[in-house]
């Protein structure tokens, strides 16, 4: 009997075998290498409301837009969700909600009435408090793991460790501090009380100048060449600090009505803000001269306009004004160009935008 025969035979089956299963595996792509299309996006804006009986609270506004073409997208459709904390929590905020901002992977719910800041995940589930503070109304990053907190009432910035999450130490303001910034290793602050700007070096948390400067010190931002942008409203005048060898120099350019709620936006090295006169909201070059606004959006309710925000992304604006005899607000939405694209309406005043 010939045993070797079907031996042989069996052994190019097999191996045949193993060749038509490689090579058919050949033609199907790792999962891993597979690049899934996206074809819907989603852009969220969360909006802090202030609340009127020590109801603060956390909207968040959806916009949809599916693919058309190739990197070009079309919205598709708008929602709103209100009162996100509590859905995530089971528990109000508690008090009135001051400010919002995100700090890495957590967000900061500053709550002035109950002296403390509430800190959340980015599913806005509560992780930790922050509590024993005097008044907080903003809460600015300096430096990695440390914040400084703004005080409504007290004259002093607390030094936040926010990786503990615990107070660190306070820092003397002469006065109420109102607004800062950041630029390099310092932190530069207004104090309206007393007119004077304050220069903290953020790596020895202590003051290290004072420049006095009149004129109604109102608010501050940094622009794209790292200078610091000072409004003051006493005679409406955009400034520019900046030190030269050592010495301070401030040069001001006079602004046209009575602007407020200054925005900056980065994409377009441009400020937009509202005007109290005509309640519109106007654009100018940072390197502007007197009278160098433009009409951004032309607005025709007849409640006054607050809390003004840029979207960084896209340049849309958002502005709300109390709906009267109520204590919900209207949100309105205009496009980079400034036409109206849509409104809704939130619990209640706007505190801040906020543009994850």
């Amino acid at each position: 009997m010939n045993i070797l025969k079907p031996q042989i035979s069996l052994s190019i089956l097999i191996v045949l075998a193993f060749s038509i299963f490689y090579g058919c595996k050949d033609r199907v792509p790792d999962p891993e290498l597979i690049i899934y299309e996206v074809r819907v996006k989603i852009r969220n804006i969360l909006i802090a409301n202030q609340g009127t009986r020590g109801d603060g609270s956390l909207s968040i506004y959806k916009t949809f837009s599916e693919k058309v073409q190739l990197n070009e997208y079309e919205e598709v459709r708008t929602e709103v969700r209100h009162n996100v904390y509590q859905e995530a929590n089971g528990e109000k905020l508690g008090s009135s909600l001051t400010a919002l901002t995100r700090i890495d992977n957590s967000y900061y719910f500053v709550l002035q009435d109950a002296d403390k800041i509430i800190v959340t995940d980015t599913a806005f589930i509560k992780i930790g408090e922050i509590t024993d503070l005097k008044a907080p109304t903003q809460i600015y990053q300096v430096a990695n793991g440390k914040a400084y907190v703004t005080s409504n009432t007290a004259k002093y910035l607390t030094v936040l460790d926010f990786i503990s999450n615990t107070k660190d130490r306070v820092i003397g303001t002469v006065g109420v501090l109102t607004r800062g910034i950041v630029i390099d290793s310092s932190f530069i602050g207004l104090v309206p009380s007393q007119d004077v700007i304050l220069e903290i070096n953020v790596t020895r948390d202590s003051v290290v100048d004072r420049i006095t400067q009149t004129g109604g010190l109102r608010s501050v931002f940094v622009d794209n060449e790292n200078l610091a942008r000072i409004y003051l409203d006493d005679f409406p005048t955009m400034g520019t600090w900046f030190k030269n060898n050592g010495e301070n120099n401030f040069v001001g350019a006079v602004m046209r009505g009575r602007p407020r709620g200054l925005t900056y936006l980065s994409r377009d090295d441009k400020f937009y803000h509202l005007d109290a006169n005509d309640n519109s909201i106007y654009v100018s070059e940072v390197a502007f001269q007197s009278a160098g606004r433009k009409l951004f959006a032309e607005v025709e309710v007849g409640e006054e306009l607050h809390a003004l925000g840029m979207d960084p992304t896209n340049g849309e604006a958002y502005a709300s004004y109390q709906i009267e005899n109520a204590d919900s607000t209207k949100v309105l939405r205009f496009s980079e160009n400034g036409q109206l694209l849509n409104e809704f309406t939130v619990p209640s005043r706007t505190s801040n935008f906020f543009f994850p």
